[in-house]
């Protein structure tokens, strides 16, 4: 026998290493989704509450505006008239938009 490793023994471990590091890689890529939109949605009832108390306050309000949230609100009645034409064919709840003609990072990188 030669010294070292045997070939077969070699391979099996370049290959649990090789399985290791995608099913690390995929473990951290899952996380950091699952985190991300954890903290989104925090952030998003954070500030929905901080403009109803704030509306409860002062009808008068201002709606949230930063620069990567705009807050809309529709009234009775009204239809999705009070919204931007872009976001009128969407269903109530949460959505992640690009205005038109905003850059995001991944285009102005590319």
């Amino acid at each position: 026998m030669s010294p070292g490793l045997p070939r077969r023994i070699k391979l099996a471990f370049i290959m649990q290493a090789a399985l290791a590091s995608v099913v690390i890689t995929g473990g951290v890529l899952v996380t950091g989704l699952i985190v991300r939109d954890s903290v989104i949605s925090e952030r998003l009832d954070a500030e929905a509450a901080t403009f109803w108390a704030g509306r409860a306050v002062d009808p008068s309000y201002p709606l949230p505006k930063t620069a990567t949230l705009t807050g809309y609100i529709v009234p009775a009645g009204e239809g999705h008239r009070a919204l931007p034409e872009y976001m009128r064919g969407l269903s109530v709840g949460r959505h992640r938009v690009t205005p038109p003609g905003r850059a995001t990072a991944r285009s102005r990188s590319a």
